[in-house]
């Protein structure tokens, strides 16, 4: 899925009542970019300045303009596009005198003209265009639209097959408030993300105090004991301060030996582990959310775009949840959930297939191993539910971008047979 943030260019909104238009003033000639940002070519293809590879249909406009000394890049303003306007020109010129034969030529001619409109003198600001002409608000929601790129949509567009989402983590998330929001929104209390463990919390709780001079060791006798480290005499040694672990009721309380109480700093530490215990088992650290983001991304039917994750789709039809859960999470977190929606393309529908298709393999793969003489009914018919899970998925996908991915869904129809044919006694009226 391409998305040029250069070609993404929102416009201010126009205002209730307009001033009388103000004299144009002489355009300034256009400066060169300052500190340009290029585009990289690898042996794998086109990348962003930051090392990121682009998508075939993105590679393929900046890379026309690298070839021609053309320093653009996704995160070039307008007024670095003025300054290689002339450039620009000679470059769609170019592509205009390709054959008509040759593949991608008219994608190729669009984008380059996309780009060439994002020029100062294209701006709309508070309903009065640059050349002091009064511009009406059904114009400038126009201009808006024109200027977005062909694989983005705006809200309510017929041809939204979804959204585009990634998220930056910050902080913790304060579970009692993410709660709260969950509750208001209607949303399964069995989707909220669980606390860490007790013993997991303790162990964070104890890492904490860790520096160069005290260490956190796991203590024999169960819980973690800090060992301080000192020079002494020339000589390097440890003392044992306070051990914590562990007690009451399904280990939900902090408790520090007695015997080690007595010891240097023992009492500070103690508090400080306990407090710290407490903050944990009431909130969701950035590394944990981030995770239960992925699971509710791939609940509500969304497939990671990229094999390393990071990015996903989320289909039409649960769109409305997950930016329920982005609210939720929104109110009790500085952490920042991004939504895109994304409108049918070739390449945007290619991006999404590529993705299920990549799902699909896994898993399929994954079965294949699990079957050896030590499967059982109980990791058969789980087994058997992520095959029926994802059958489901990839029809609801099938029904939204009018494709037909049977290769995949015999494979794991035939996968899910295999499996009753496979484990004695096992039937799939188990989990029918």
């Amino acid at each position: 899925m391409n998305f040029s943030a250069l070609e993404i260019d929102d416009v201010p909104a126009t205002s209730a009542t307009s001033a009388a238009p103000a004299q144009p003033e002489s355009p300034a000639a256009p400066q060169p970019p300052a500190k340009p940002l290029p585009v990289i070519r690898t042996p794998e293809g086109m990348a962003t300045p930051m090392g990121v590879p682009m998508r075939p249909r993105m590679a393929r406009c900046y890379g026309w303009l690298f070839d021609r000394n053309i320093s653009i890049t996704s995160f070039s303003t307008d007024a670095t596009v003025a300054y290689y306007a002339d450039k620009i020109d000679a470059a769609i010129r170019a592509a205009e005198a390709l054959p008509e034969g040759v593949e991608h030529r008219d994608d190729l001619i669009a984008d380059l003209r996309a780009i060439r409109r994002r020029t100062p003198d294209a701006r709309v600001t508070e309903g009065v265009s640059q050349d002091g002409v009064a511009v009406a608000p059904a114009q400038v929601v126009e201009a808006r639209r024109q200027l977005r790129d062909d694989l983005l949509a705006v809200e309510g567009d017929s041809n939204v097959t979804g959204a585009v989402v990634y998220w930056t983590m910050s902080g913790d998330d304060d579970l009692a408030k993410l709660r709260e929001e969950w509750t208001k929104a209607e949303l399964p209390e069995e989707w909220l993300p669980t606390p860490p463990s007790p013993k997991a919390a303790l162990g964070r709780a104890a890492k904490d105090l860790q520096t160069k001079q005290r260490l956190i060791r796991q203590d024999p006798k169960g819980g973690w004991s800090v060992v301080h480290e000192g020079v002494k005499d020339g000589e390097l040694g440890y003392q044992l301060g306070v051990r914590v672990h562990l007690s009451g009721t399904e280990d939900q309380e902090v408790v520090a030996d007695p015997e080690t109480l007595d010891r240097e700093h023992a009492q500070e530490d103690f508090e400080r582990v306990k407090i710290e215990f407490a903050r944990v088992r009431s909130t969701v650290g950035a590394v944990d959310a981030s995770g239960w983001l992925i699971q509710m991304a791939r609940r509500l039917r969304g497939v990671s775009l990229r094999d390393s994750g990071g990015v996903y789709f989320i289909p039409k039809g649960d769109v409305d949840r997950f930016r329920a859960v982005r609210d939720a999470l929104k109110a009790a977190s500085a952490s920042r959930v991004f939504m895109i929606p994304a409108m049918r393309s070739a390449d945007a529908v290619a991006a999404v297939l590529d993705a299920v298709k990549r799902e699909s393999e896994e898993l399929a793969q994954e079965t294949r191993d699990v079957f050896t003489d030590q499967l059982g009914h109980r990791a058969a018919r789980t087994r058997v539910e992520l095959l029926d899970a994802l059958i489901k998925k990839i029809e609801g996908y099938e029904k939204l971008l009018n494709v037909k991915m049977t290769e995949q869904t015999t494979e794991l129809r035939g996968l899910r047979k295999k499996l009753a044919d496979y484990i004695p006694g096992f039937s799939l009226l188990e989990v029918d």
